[in-house]
């Protein structure tokens, strides 16, 4: 009997190590979907999540942010960046935005209107006083989730992706190069130097701008096709 009862002890000690062994073999697109947003950890890429409600999102589509995949190319010269995210056909009608400090504190928190149509939507941080100025050198995370079910428990049921971005300040060569170069160059130049967020919203400018223009239009299908946004790259881009 008191062997038995060893036994049992010493799988029960051991069951909290096996399941966190268990759980950090599984895909990060497995975990990605179990949990409930907004989602801790350590710095990463675009990262979807919540529950696929089929009268909400499209059956073949799901949100994504323009963001990399990995965790390089998170990068913004701005203090207020726009955001931009890719939303499938939806019966939803707002998306909220929420950001992120360091101490995992929420600072901003904002309601966007969807048109309900396959788009992708930029979200500005606004330069006022009402949102908060990326601070140099610090690192914040972002979600963007779109209301299918407004009446969820913390809304947790709802799809959701994620995205990091860090404020630096350029290099004395790239910003000379910046300076010299035309629009489209200087988006080439922004991702090269590994600021993202720079180049796509240069280019969703441009775009926005001279839609008919097939050298934008081009520019904008190699940037996004580049770090696996395939999905997104043919879409319209909304007014923001």
């Amino acid at each position: 009997m008191y062997q038995s009862k060893s036994f049992a002890t010493s799988v029960i000690g051991y069951f909290p190590l096996l399941v966190c062994l268990l759980t950090m073999s599984l895909p990060s697109s497995v975990l990605a979907t179990s949990v409930i947003p907004p989602v801790d950890g350590a710095p990463g890429g675009r990262s979807p999540g919540g529950s696929r409600d089929p009268d909400c999102l499209s059956q073949k589509s799901s949100i994504v942010a323009l963001v990399p995949a990995s965790a390089v190319g998170g990068l913004t010269t701005k203090a207020s960046p726009t955001f931009f995210v890719y939303v499938p056909t939806t019966h939803a009608r707002t998306a909220e935005f929420a950001l992120r400090n360091e101490n995992k504190k929420t600072i901003y928190k904002s309601i966007v209107k969807l048109s309900g149509k396959s788009e992708v939507i930029g979200i500005r941080l606004p330069a006022t006083s009402v949102a908060p100025k990326l601070e140099m050198g610090k690192r914040y995370r972002w979600f963007f989730s779109v209301v299918c079910d407004a009446n969820a428990p913390d809304k947790s049921g709802n799809p959701f992706v994620q995205g990091w971005i860090q404020r630096a300040q350029p290099s004395v060569s790239l910003s000379g190069q910046l300076s010299q170069a035309s629009s489209r160059d200087r988006a080439q130049l922004y991702k090269q130097a590994g600021f993202w967020y720079e180049a796509v919203g240069t280019l969703a400018e441009l775009r926005r701008s001279r839609p008919s223009d097939p050298a934008l239009k081009a520019d904008w299908s190699n940037l996004l096709r580049s770090v696996g946004l395939d999905q997104a790259a043919a879409e319209p881009i909304a007014q923001y």
